[in-house]
């Protein structure tokens, strides 16, 4: 015989969808209408907001440094811990480099040494998975069989050809063209795309403050 029994995590989940419901209420409001009680409420959920961002960044962060210092304490034979090791060197590095210098972690000569090691391993990786990417593209390529997945892929063959320093000197006219794919048809798409995902969350939000969206989290099954 099985119950359908309510938790915890009902709330759990119910109540932030509440408040996040009122605010996003009250943001959209004092956003459209210039009513001065409403922008002091605005100003303040704004301060709550990047309060409660920073929190957040602070337990994914030490979370993550927690799980590689228990992979390099308790090395697996499965999975190699040096990366997990050459992660707490950087972050320890960093952080004292941050620390350490007289204006933190503002300071030019973090921003400089920052941006020259990360910004050059990123500029590695990204002609890496370069390589990778391009059979990736002829495989899919070859699975379009659409009218739409056609144009699709000649639109998106069209605007990568602007960042080709060389076919852009020779042809000048693919940068006008990419630009007006990226003004026009790209922009309103986007704009339709971001409409019907403000709606369905909207609604979504609605069903589940008066109970009506379903969830793995509403109730569990438990075996009597």
């Amino acid at each position: 015989m099985q119950k359908l029994e309510l938790t915890r995590r009902t709330y759990q989940r119910q109540i932030p969808l509440i408040l996040l419901s009122i605010v996003s209420f009250l943001m959209t409001v004092a956003y459209y209408l210039n009513i001065p009680a409403l922008s002091d409420v605005k100003s303040g959920l704004s301060l709550w907001t990047v309060n409660i961002t920073n929190i957040v960044y602070i337990y994914g962060v030490t979370t993550l440094l927690l799980y590689h210092i228990n992979r390099v304490r308790r090395p697996d034979q499965r999975v190699p811990f040096r990366r997990s090791l050459i992660f707490i060197l950087l972050f320890v590095f960093f952080g004292a480099l941050g620390l350490l210098l007289p204006g933190g972690f503002a300071d030019p000569d973090y921003s400089y040494t920052y941006t020259n090691l990360v910004g050059a391993v990123g500029i590695a990786f990204g002609a890496i998975s370069a390589l990778y990417a391009f059979p990736a593209v002829l495989r899919l390529m070859r699975r379009v069989r659409t009218i739409e997945g056609i144009v699709f892929v000649i639109l998106s063959f069209v605007y990568s050809l602007r960042n080709i320093t060389s076919w852009t000197a020779s042809f000048p006219v693919f940068v006008d063209i990419a630009t007006w794919l990226q003004l026009v048809p790209v922009a309103g798409a986007m704009r339709g795309a971001y409409i019907a995902a403000a709606v369905g969350l909207v609604i979504i939000c609605i069903r589940a403050i008066i109970g009506r969206e379903p969830g793995l989290a509403e109730a569990e099954e438990i075996k009597v």
